[in-house]
């Protein structure tokens, strides 16, 4: 389900539209774009995530299946899907990432940057990905050549409790 917090540094509608130019930048006429996806995606089993610090510190995490990380690896290296190693996947999502988390960095407030992502292929049944200290604050999930694509960005608690304070310094509270 399509969500944004009402404390998230970025709006689903933001999210949604770095995700679809992205993916037209890269693949051009190869590729459908983004569409939505309905609620509740099963737990990917490929994911990828950068950092990004700064004026704003916290997560963007991209999380697909398997089929739809080897999707992104052969469109990028312009290979067949069986041809690909899981490096080469690893590397192609990692990609994916960090273009989609510097396009987010951009939109977010500065000066911050981007860390260099990290790629995780295969997931234990039923187990997800956890980040300590950290919020989910907007969740975009897709559907990118019929497979779901769940993008979404996480803050760090710090930033969290810095607004609010700021609204409660504001409202006299």
């Amino acid at each position: 389900m399509p969500t944004s917090t009402d404390r998230s540094p970025i709006s689903h509608q933001t999210v949604a539209a770095i995700v679809a130019d992205t993916c037209a930048g890269l693949f051009g006429e190869f590729s459908e774009p983004p569409s939505p996806h309905a609620a509740g995606a099963e737990l990917p089993d490929a994911e990828a995530m950068v950092s990004i610090t700064g004026a704003w510190a916290g997560h963007v995490r991209i999380g697909c299946s398997r089929t739809a990380a080897a999707d992104v690896a052969a469109r990028l290296m312009l290979m067949e899907s069986n041809e690909l190693s899981d490096s080469d996947v690893a590397d192609a999502l990692g990609e994916f990432v960090n273009i989609v988390g510097g396009n987010i960095k951009s939109a977010l407030p500065g000066p911050s940057a981007l860390s260099l992502p990290l790629v995780a292929l295969g997931r234990a049944e039923g187990h997800a990905t956890q980040l300590p200290g950290c919020v989910e604050t907007t969740r975009v999930e897709l559907s990118w050549q019929n497979q779901p694509l769940i993008v979404s960005v996480w803050s760090e608690q710090e930033n969290h409790n810095e607004k609010r304070e700021e609204r409660n310094e504001n409202s006299g509270g």
